[in-house]
């Protein structure tokens, strides 16, 4: 490529190493400015996980000791059921259904 830019010229095999080298450092200099993530989605994305787990963890806690929705406790209940089951038995009933 060096030789394609200047054909007239005769370039020292560690000339060519030291420009390529800078080169690709540049190269890489503007590949990690233009690749750069934009990271506000990102936070919006964490920030609704949390308000999400957060929902979460209150539902979770209908076992808990203390005033709970009937809703929250009727979903534990069902989740306590269902992580009690063997795997084997829940993977035999997929299999019949």
């Amino acid at each position: 490529m060096l030789a394609d830019l200047c054909p007239q010229t005769v370039f020292a095999k560690s000339d060519v190493e030291v420009f390529y080298s800078k080169l690709k450092y540049i190269l890489g200099l503007w590949s990690a400015e233009h690749d750069r993530l934009d990271i506000a989605p990102l936070v919006k994305t964490f920030t609704a996980m949390g308000k999400e787990l957060k929902k979460v963890a209150e539902i979770l806690s209908g076992h808990e000791t203390g005033l709970h929705e009937i809703h929250d406790i009727a979903i534990v209940s069902q989740l306590a059921m269902m992580l009690a089951l063997d795997p084997r038995s829940v993977r035999a009933s997929k299999r019949i259904n």
